[in-house]
């Protein structure tokens, strides 16, 4: 494998138009149409379109804020002022202690 680096360089406008393209290797001469311009102009496509010149620390983590509460609220006298929970289970008709029968031997 070779350990030679080259070194490609782009001039863009403004308006993405590619003014000139250079590089090092035997390839790029004035106007290069090699690999490595085109690896280069790649990147900055890459750059741009995945918005790669945003620092992570632009965006606000997530995962610790609190999750909004689905709660409807209440007034003290709906929370406070209700009949016991017993009350409402006869209501309903539920018997607390049906016929015990033990069994005496």
């Amino acid at each position: 494998m070779k350990t030679e680096t080259y070194k490609p360089s782009v001039q863009i406008r403004t308006t993405c138009q590619v003014i000139s393209a250079t590089c090092t290797c035997p390839a790029g001469g004035t106007p290069a149409f090699c690999k490595h311009v085109f690896a280069l102009l790649h990147a900055i496509n890459d750059y741009i379109t995945k918005k790669l010149y945003e620092a992570p620390t632009e965006i606000l983590q997530t995962w610790h804020q609190p999750k909004p509460v689905k709660m409807v609220p209440q007034t003290a006298e709906e929370v406070f002022m209700r009949e016991p929970a017993l009350e409402v289970e006869n209501e309903i008709g539920f018997d607390f202690l049906p016929n015990l029968c033990y069994p005496c031997f």
